[in-house]
C-alpha cells in the first residue's frame, strides 16, 4: 500500500472512506461480505481501490429521484425500462466478491426486454444476465475525489452511457449534470443529449428533478417528465449550444442485560442478518457510531434491546422495488397523494439520537402526504421536522425471519398506521403471501386486517396478484395496469370482504405473527 485510508464527506453529505491497495490484496479481502459492514462498497482489483460510503438522506433522497425520472422518461419515450437498483457489477476474470456499485443502474430499450425474458426464465437466469451485460445507463449522484477513475472503469464493464450529477447539501437548490457516452478501451465522450433516452439533455433532468420530487402521484411524476420531452421533441431533438454541464435551480421543498451472544441468520430471500442483544443504555451507548456507515439496513430498539444488522439479498431488494411500486401505483388509482420515504430511520419521541428502525419500505398516503410535501417544499429542516412528528401511514417488510418478534408492536408505538408483512422464499419466488395490520401507538395488540384501510378495500389477495405484472413490466404503462386492472375490480366489488378471511396468498403456507 502507497497511500492511507482517507475519509471524505461528499457534497450531499454522505461519508465515503477511500483505501488504496495493491490488486492482490482487493482480491484477498473480497472473501470478506462487505455489503454486512457497508451501505455502499466498491472493490476495484483493476484501480486497487477500496470505496466505502454511508449515503446521507439527501443522497438516497436523489438516487429514488432519479430512479423515477429515468423510469418515466423511458415510458414516455415508449422504451421498456428495468431499474436494478445497485447491483454488485464484476467483468469476467475479476476475483468473486469485487465489483463497482452505482447508485442507479438501468437496462433500456432492447437488453430491458431480455433481462425481463431472463427475470421470467428464473433468478439464475436474471444473476447470468447480470453478469454477461452491462447496463445501458448508470447515474451516479454525488461525486467526490475519491471517484477519480471510475467512469472509466463502467466503461471497461460494459456500461454504454454515464450520468454524473453535481449538488451540494449547503445548497440544495442547485443541480448540474453531466451525460457521457463510454465505449470499452476509449475516453469517455461527453454528450449534449443523451443516447440512451434520445435527445433528453442534461438540463432538461435538472429541469424534471423538482416536478418528480414533489410529484403527488406516478401521474405527476410522469406528466413532469414528459412535459419535458414534448418540448424536446418539438425542438426537433436539437443540440444546444452550451454544451454539458447545465445547471437548474429547484427547491427544497423492560431492562435486559446481555444474555444471548451474537447470532447470524440467513433470511427466506437469501439475506444475511447480524442480531444482537443489549441492554438499553449499551444500545443508546453506541447510538453514537455511525451504524450505516458500517451496515446496510440497520435497526437499534433501546426499547426491545436489540441490534439487528441486515445485507439484504437481490431478492430482497428487487421485491422491495416492487412493492414501492405498487402501493404508489395503488395510491394513484385511489386518487390519493403518496410519498415513498424508503427505509428512513424511525424514532420514537425521547429514544437516544442514532437509534431507530429501518423498515423496507415506507409511506405517507393522503393528507400525511400533502402535508409532508408542503414540508419538503420549505427546504429539509421542515422535512425532518416533520418525519420527527408523524409516523408513516404504512409500512412494509418483505422478508421477516424470527428475529422479528416484537417488530410489529414496535412499529405501532412509532405511529404507523398500517403494517403489510410478506411472505416470500428464495427457493420458490413463485410463492407469496401477505397479511395486513393496524396499528395503534397505545399499545394494543396488532388486529389483522382483511382489507387494507389506507388504500382502502385493498386486500393481501389483491397486492400478491399484483406483483407479477409489476416486476415484469415492461414500462410503467404495463406496471400501471396491473396495479390499477385489480384496484378496478375491488372497487367493482364494492370492497366486499372475502369469504375466505385474511392472509390471502396466490400460494404457500401462511406464516405466524412476527
Amino acid at each position: 500500500m502507497s497511500e492511507t485510508g482517507t475519509t471524505f464527506v461528499g457534497p450531499l453529505g454522505s461519508t465515503i472512506h477511500f483505501l488504496h491497495a495493491d490488486p492482490e490484496t482487493v482480491a484477498a479481502v473480497a472473501g470478506l461480505d462487505w455489503n454486512e459492514r457497508f451501505r455502499r462498497v466498491c472493490l476495484d482489483p483493476v484501480r486497487g481501490v477500496i470505496t466505502l460510503m454511508a449515503p446521507s438522506r439527501l443522497h438516497e433522497e436523489l438516487g429514488v429521484v432519479f430512479e423515477d425520472l429515468v423510469d418515466a422518461a423511458a415510458d414516455v419515450f415508449s422504451r421498456t425500462a428495468k431499474r436494478l437498483g445497485s447491483p454488485r457489477l464484476r467483468p469476467e476474470g475479476d476475483p468473486p466478491g469485487t465489483g463497482m456499485e452505482p447508485d442507479c443502474a438501468f437496462y433500456v430499450g432492447e437488453a430491458a426486454d431480455s433481462y425481463f425474458d431472463a427475470l421470467a426464465d428464473g433468478a439464475e437466469s436474471a444473476e447470468a444476465f447480470l453478469e454477461r451485460n452491462g447496463p445501458d445507463l448508470i447515474v451516479e449522484v454525488e461525486i467526490t475525489p475519491a471517484d477519480r477513475g471510475k467512469i472509466e472503469r463502467y466503461a471497461d464493464l460494459g456500461v454504454r452511457e454515464f450520468w454524473r450529477l453535481r449538488g451540494r447539501k449547503d445548497d440544495s437548490t442547485v443541480l448540474r449534470a453531466d451525460f457521457f457516452a463510454l465505449e470499452r478501451g476509449a475516453a469517455p465522450r461527453a454528450l449534449p443529449a443523451s443516447e440512451v433516452l434520445p435527445g433528453l439533455t442534461p438540463e432538461d433532468v435538472c429541469e424534471a428533478v423538482n416536478g418528480v420530487r414533489l410529484g403527488r402521484s406516478y401521474r405527476d411524476r410522469r406528466e413532469a417528465v414528459a412535459r419535458i420531452v414534448r418540448r424536446r421533441q418539438r425542438a426537433s431533438l436539437r443540440v444546444r449550444e452550451e454544451g454539458p454541464g447545465y445547471g437548474y435551480e429547484f427547491r427544497r421543498g423492560p431492562d435486559r442485560a446481555v444474555s444471548e451472544p451474537g447470532t447470524t441468520f440467513v433470511g427466506p430471500l437469501g439475506s444475511t442478518i447480524h442480531r444482537l442483544r443489549a441492554d438499553p443504555e449499551t444500545v443508546a451507548a453506541v447510538a453514537g457510531l455511525d451504524w450505516n456507515d458500517r451496515f446496510r439496513r440497520v435497526c437499534l430498539d433501546p426499547v426491545r434491546g436489540v441490534i439487528t444488522l441486515m445485507a439484504p439479498s437481490h431478492s430482497h431488494e428487487d421485491l422491495t422495488g416492487v412493492f414501492e411500486d405498487i402501493v404508489d401505483l395503488a395510491a394513484e388509482a385511489f386518487g390519493r397523494a403518496v410519498k415513498k420515504l424508503r427505509s428512513t430511520r424511525l424514532r420514537g419521541e425521547g429514544d437516544p439520537p442514532g437509534t431507530g428502525m429501518e423498515p423496507d419500505c415506507a409511506f405517507y398516503v393522503g393528507d400525511t402526504a400533502l402535508a409532508f410535501l408542503d414540508a419538503l417544499a420549505e427546504g429539509a429542516a421542515a422535512a425532518e421536522a416533520f418525519l420527527d412528528r408523524n409516523g408513516p401511514d404504512l409500512v412494509v417488510e418483505v422478508e421477516i425471519t424470527h428475529v422479528d418478534r416484537g417488530k410489529i408492536e414496535r412499529y405501532g408505538e412509532l405511529g404507523v398506521r398500517e403494517f403489510w408483512r410478506l411472505h416470500a422464499r428464495k427457493d420458490a419466488p413463485a410463492a407469496l403471501a401477505a397479511d395486513f395490520y393496524v396499528l395503534r401507538r397505545s399499545g394494543a395488540v396488532p388486529r389483522r386486517l382483511e382489507a387494507s384501510v389506507v388504500l382502502p378495500g385493498l386486500t393481501p389477495e389483491d397486492v400478491c396478484e399484483a406483483v407479477p405484472g409489476v416486476s415484469l413490466g415492461a414500462s410503467n404503462r404495463d406496471r400501471r395496469q396491473a396495479v390499477a386492472r385489480i384496484v378496478r375490480r375491488r372497487q367493482e366489488a364494492s370492497f366486499r370482504v372475502r369469504e375466505e378471511g385474511p392472509g390471502y396468498r396466490t400460494s404457500a403456507a401462511q406464516g405466524t405473527a412476527p
